[in-house]
């Protein structure tokens, strides 16, 4: 591990057992993160809509790997009158728990409840969504040596001894400058030597000052340009307005062409009932345009169904919950029977926003990665995939730019794979998409 570098790992837990809720219209949710920094290793947990009763809670983490398979219990977490459980621990990042095993053997984390000697377990969630194909719940459990409240007891002591040996050596050095500089001279250094001190514990705080800043800037670049592009948008909607006319035009001849052939069979029509060779033809004529107009108000009333449809279902109900705030996005058909809203993106706060916590995890973290691609067009789309009879079936993730390959997201390696044209914007404008399925938390291909 580099020296200084911080990773993070998130993990969401999802609903594994039912009837733990603090009501039934509000599933349980909630997340597992893993930071480790040089040698130190903090582990936390943070869930929602847990029914709080006299069984504790306790937290797990599941190591899968293939040499390393266990169970770590970390011990309890309180369960607020609001349902929300919150616990951190830290540890080394080789030894978790005085247990021997290596934080990067973790694949998986669990909030469980311990009832008549079984194990049951809420929340579940592991890495990439990679379950194990194995019986993980069997894993070997074993419980940590020390609790979170002497670890952090223990750091803290460390961090005060360390203080002290500060205070010391800055209390020598001032006595020493004393007896060769004026005053003045000594508090200007000493205050130089605190700032020297606090810098090195803050060159993190820096390095994200510096990251906004640059943020700032290319914000301001991609302003610049926007207005830079006035003119080629204005001729962009000069040349669609002339292919809209041009459409029209083609149309109105089509009907005139229709009306002359129409006028053509008339005349035959009368040739033939004069001549008595067809006394019915009249009325096959009638029958087929009966049969046409039939044909044509059933794909009108299909098409229509198909962008006016009703998401149904409890799940449907939640996910609609979650993008209540945003614009439904109408008009995209490629794909049927799915639902697209718009989320704006001002800046990189936006996605980092986790106030509502269920948008968090539904729109915006899966997408922070994307960030450098979704800033170019300032918004992505989410879509809800459903069947012909409303019910949720994927999430769909959507993300603006041309048809060519420098366009797609990282090439296409994580999910997105599929192209959507915009209505009406030409042959080369679009979304690339990204198929989710939800229920077992992995990227999906669809099938041409």
């Amino acid at each position: 591990m580099s020296h200084g570098k911080l990773y993070r790992s998130f993990i969401i837990l999802q609903e594994d057992e039912r009837g733990y809720s603090v009501s039934g219209d509000k599933p349980l949710s909630g997340y597992a993160k893993i930071e480790a920094k040089n040698d130190k290793c903090k582990i936390s947990f943070y869930a929602q809509n847990l029914r709080k009763d006299g069984d504790k809670c306790c937290r797990v983490l599941i190591c899968s790997r293939k040499d390393k398979k266990q169970l770590i219990k970390l011990g309890p977490v309180n369960i607020s009158e609001q349902g929300k459980a919150e616990a951190t621990s830290e540890f080394t990042v080789d030894n978790i728990g005085g247990t021997g095993i290596h934080y990067e053997k973790i694949s998986g984390a669990a909030l469980c409840k311990e009832k008549a000697g079984k194990i049951i377990f809420l929340m579940v969630g592991f890495m990439n969504g990679e379950m194990p194909s194995d019986d993980w719940k069997n894993y070997n459990m074993i419980t940590v040596k020390t609790s979170s409240e002497e670890e952090f007891k223990v750091i803290e002591e460390k961090i005060q001894e360390k203080i002290e040996v500060k205070k010391e050596e800055i209390k020598v050095e001032k006595e020493d400058i004393k007896e060769k500089c004026p005053e003045e001279k000594i508090e200007f250094e000493i205050k130089e030597d605190m700032k020297e001190y606090m810098k090195e514990d803050m060159k993190e705080d820096y390095s994200m000052e510096e990251y906004m800043q640059e943020e700032y800037m290319q914000e301001e670049r991609h302003r610049n340009n926007d207005n830079n592009q006035d003119y080629n948008e204005h001729n962009y909607d000069y040349k669609h307005e002339e292919i809209v006319k041009s459409e029209i035009e083609e149309e109105l001849k089509d009907k005139k062409d229709y009306k002359n052939h129409y006028e053509e069979e008339a005349k035959n029509i009368k040739a033939l009932e004069e001549e008595s060779k067809f006394d019915n033809y009249e009325r096959h004529i009638e029958d087929t345009k009966r049969e046409d107009t039939k044909r044509e108000d059933t794909k009108r009333e299909e098409t229509d169904w198909e962008d006016n449809f009703t998401i149904r279902g409890s799940v449907g109900e939640f996910f609609l919950s979650v993008v209540g705030d945003f614009e439904e996005a109408r008009g995209h058909k490629d794909i049927k029977y799915c639902k697209w809203y718009k989320v704006p993106v001002e800046s990189l706060d936006v996605m980092c926003n986790i106030s509502n916590y269920n948008k968090y995890t539904v729109v915006y973290y899966p997408m922070i990665n994307y960030y450098p691609y979704i800033k170019k067009h300032g918004h992505f789309m989410i879509g809800f995939k459903c069947d012909a009879a409303g019910k949720m079936k994927y999430l769909v993730y959507a993300i603006a730019g041309t048809k060519d390959k420098s366009n797609q997201p990282y090439g296409g390696k994580s999910g997105f794979v599929t192209w959507m044209p915009y209505p009406d914007r030409g042959t080369n404008i679009g979304y690339w998409l990204m198929f989710y399925d939800f229920k077992n938390s992995m990227v999906v291909v669809p099938m041409k």
